[in-house]
């Protein structure tokens, strides 16, 4: 009897231990967007980021999808897995030239991998106050050096009610993420990055930071402030602050986001991973019709590519006989020609 408790214990001792290792160090951040198909249903996408160099993962057996405030306040309807499509997975690390090549096949600290998800839904009626609010949370995050420990993570957006919206049908699309997720900064290096969301009916969009959250859990009612609850900074760090300043190295020039243009520039001289996540809103005459997040984790490296990833060098443009002006690049790639019209109006 001893002998069998003593090999159940070291039984579960190791499928303990096994699911630790299943539900850590792999999430690095993510994003929900959507669409209107036309037919007054809304397509939503979701993106998850992995890092590669820690856990695989399966969004459709360990995330979860679910709607808040729908079909009422206060109510939460979950999407189940078999609802969603597949669009890719696909490895979207930074492909540069020679050594600065990385893969998530070879585990690179500097790769990463994007899931890509989409599921389709009639929402019934207009939203309350304070939105739908759609959100994706899963466990748990990669190791980092701004926040505290390995929490869970939950992805957000909201449809927010505006003036002249149409109940039962999908009449606004929400703004998008243009720009790959890029997760490499080379420390040393002047930095500036943009998110690029862009808005199909052209509604004004300002950028600021957010608050990455925790994870939700089944059937919990977002809150917002509260639940779920934001995650925590280690000291001299916070969500509007998430990047390496003054404190750490006096050469770091801080992070900074342009809230008219979404830019975000910063010098660090200080390596390592930071959690930082960027909310855009929309704004449909004034009223604000739509917030989308992008979370993402940066790794600030002395990676070999950044020994060589100098400026492109781009030439000043002629014009042609015909009034076309041409740009030509010998650093970028030998022998591109860009060529494009320009009209001048007197």
């Amino acid at each position: 009897m001893k002998r069998f408790l003593l090999g159940l214990g070291v039984v579960l001792l190791l499928i303990i231990s096994t699911t630790q290792s299943t539900f850590a160090t792999h999430l690095m951040g993510g994003e929900i967007t959507w669409e209107c198909d036309g037919n007054g249903r809304y397509v939503f996408t979701f993106k998850v980021y992995r890092d590669c160099s820690g856990n695989p993962i399966s969004p459709n057996s360990s995330g979860l999808i679910q709607i808040h405030n729908y079909p009422t306040a206060g109510s939460v309807t979950q999407i189940p897995p078999s609802q969603w499509t597949t669009v890719t997975d696909s490895d979207i690390s930074p492909d540069c030239a020679g050594p600065g090549s990385f893969s998530c096949a070879n585990g690179d600290d500097e790769s990463v991998f994007e899931y890509v998800r989409t599921f389709t839904r009639r929402l019934n009626g207009v939203p309350p106050p304070q939105g739908w609010i759609i959100t994706y949370d899963d466990n748990a995050r990669n190791a980092n050096d701004n926040i505290v420990g390995q929490p869970g993570l939950t992805l957000r957006a909201k449809i927010l009610p505006f003036a002249g919206q149409i109940a039962d049908t999908c009449s606004d699309n929400s703004p998008r993420f243009r720009e790959l997720a890029t997760s490499l900064i080379c420390v040393g290096i002047p930095f500036s990055y943009n998110h690029n969301a862009t808005d199909d009916e052209l509604d004004s969009l300002v950028y600021e930071w957010a608050r990455p959250l925790n994870v939700i859990g089944t059937g919990q009612l977002y809150v917002e402030g509260s639940v779920p609850a934001p995650i925590n900074f280690q000291s001299n760090y916070s969500f509007n602050s998430p990047f390496p300043g003054l404190t750490q190295d006096v050469r770091n020039v801080p992070a900074t986001i342009d809230r008219n243009t979404g830019e975000i520039s910063l010098t660090s001289f200080t390596s390592g991973k930071y959690v930082s996540c960027v909310k855009v809103t929309a704004y449909k005459c004034g009223d604000p019709v739509a917030e989308i997040y992008r979370e993402l984790q940066a790794n600030l490296a002395n990676s070999s590519v950044c020994a060589s990833n100098d400026k492109p060098v781009v030439r000043p443009p002629f014009q042609d006989a015909s009034n076309n002006f041409t740009l030509w690049n010998d650093t970028v790639r030998a022998g591109d020609l860009v060529s494009f019209n320009i009209q001048i109006q007197d």
